[in-house]
């Protein structure tokens, strides 16, 4: 019985731990570097380098101040008017969830001097914490050239190279974020014949009482016989 017992709260440990694993969300990370060729308007301009800075050329301080705030984990919805950001229709955006540091995408000519008229850049760069699975993946980009925050939805997005594609019409902070495949981006359809993953949670969650459950009715069971 005490081999049982032993087993059971072996098997709840490993059971709980395998539900903090699985449910833990991403911290963020620093973006990676660009990757392949980078075309603005169009063109491979040769000698142009484009990277990621952690100062921020021509943003002003009070969007300086949301940026660290979301860096350090802030809430969206607790940083931005969310009903003022740019976004793909049907997207809620209270749902986003920060992958990676909001940080100065910029393009520098072949003497490393500051472009600051960039147009239409297309860019690849790598991202450390990106995963399949993880759920649906866009970008954060305030730009300052608009004065605006907009989320866009990437070009591609390459799990097994760790890499993201997208095009900005113009350079400024930039960072990567995700709905969180636990939660149903906003107008998407309903597939009744899957399960989905909140549902999928709620059977672990279930199958978790169960075990805890099952062993103290077995240790219930067991000092009850032994007082007898």
């Amino acid at each position: 019985m005490k081999k049982l017992m032993s087993i059971l709260l072996a098997a709840s440990a490993v059971f709980a731990l395998t539900l903090s694993t699985t449910f833990a969300l991403p911290s963020a990370t620093a973006n990676g570097g660009v990757v392949g060729e980078v075309t603005i308007n169009g063109e491979v301009i040769e000698g142009t380098k484009v990277l990621f800075e952690s100062s921020y050329e021509d943003v002003s301080q009070s969007e300086q101040t949301k940026i660290s705030q979301l860096n350090a984990g802030t809430a969206i919805t607790e940083v931005l008017d969310t009903a003022s950001v740019q976004a793909p229709e049907g997207l809620d955006v209270s749902s986003l969830k920060l992958l990676t540091q909001i940080q100065d995408l910029v393009v520098k000519d072949a003497n490393g001097n500051l472009v600051k008229d960039a147009k239409n850049v297309k860019v690849t760069w790598e991202v450390p914490n990106l995963t399949s699975g993880l759920g649906d993946v866009y970008v954060i980009h305030y730009s300052t050239v608009r004065n605006v925050w907009e989320i866009i939805k990437p070009d591609q997005v390459d799990f097994s190279n760790k890499t993201i594609t997208a095009t900005f019409a113009d350079l400024s902070p930039v960072g990567v974020v995700y709905v969180p495949s636990t939660s149903q981006p906003a107008g998407d359809k309903d597939d009744s014949s899957s399960v989905q993953t909140s549902d999928q949670s709620n059977i672990a969650l279930y199958a978790g009482v169960a075990v805890v459950a099952l062993v103290a009715i077995v240790g219930l069971t067991y000092r009850t016989k032994k007082q007898k």
